[in-house]
């Protein structure tokens, strides 16, 4: 990973801002990491790939491919939208796209899910700093 981050970073910028600057390359290099770490992993382990806290958290409909962390986390139908293949998935699709009613009650109780939980960045954060201080 750290290769192809500075590969990247080498490529766009040049070399010598690595050197100058160390400190931009390593905060780079973090998000890089932090973003496509996950997707490779789940790829390494042949799991699906999963959408996880954002699109409710933001108060989006989750609408994703139906998996174990998903049904874990939501309630299907009710706080998120779940499909296994594309057949199900255009079902889905179609009878949401008529009712927009529907697309926001799902949303809103998605999001509350997430909210009631704890299971915002602030909240993580907060739980994570309590265990140390």
């Amino acid at each position: 990973m750290a290769i192809i981050a500075y590969w990247v970073f080498s490529y766009f910028l040049k070399e010598k801002y690595i050197r100058l600057y160390p400190f931009a390359f390593l905060m780079y290099l973090s998000m890089f990491m932090y973003r496509y770490l996950p997707l490779i992993a789940t790829l390494a382990e042949r799991k699906p790939i999963t959408y996880g806290f954002e699109r409710p958290y933001i108060g989006s409909l989750l609408f994703a491919e139906r998996t174990e962390v998903h049904l874990a986390l939501f309630q299907e139908d009710i706080e998120a939208v779940f499909w296994n293949d594309p057949k199900e998935c255009a079902e889905k699709c179609l009878k949401l796209l008529g009712d927009k009613v529907l697309i926001n009650e799902i949303t809103k109780k998605g999001q509350n899910r997430l909210l009631t939980d704890q299971r915002g960045n602030e909240d993580v954060v907060n739980y994570i700093l309590g265990q140390f201080i």
